[in-house]
């Protein structure tokens, strides 16, 4: 689970060793050109990249909180011991993110 959070929230091109790996959120989140889709689109190749042995069954976005710098991320995902899981991460950008596993 803290694979998933790493992948989220480092910026493309900040791990040396691979300048292709991380999300980038708060690079998202700030950018008013970018959808939902795009940044669902991107978490799942992410994840798909980098998160192997995980099966990813669904992702999903939303900035709908009150906060601007708010943005929640679900992941439903088929882990090795073929039990489904769900991870949350519920972020306030603008400070520190914080996130709920279920």
């Amino acid at each position: 689970k803290f694979l998933f959070e790493n992948i989220l929230l480092t910026n493309p091109g900040e791990n040396l060793g691979d300048p292709n790996f991380g999300v980038g959120l708060r690079g998202f989140l700030f950018n008013p050109s970018v959808t939902l889709y795009d940044l669902e689109r991107t978490i799942s190749n992410q994840l798909a990249a980098y998160a192997r042995g995980i099966k990813i069954l669904n992702v999903a976005v939303d900035f709908s909180g009150v906060d601007s710098n708010a943005i929640s991320v679900s992941i439903k995902y088929l882990n090795p011991d073929k039990t489904i899981e769900e991870y949350l991460l519920n972020a306030d950008l603008g400070t520190q993110s914080s996130a709920v596993y279920v």
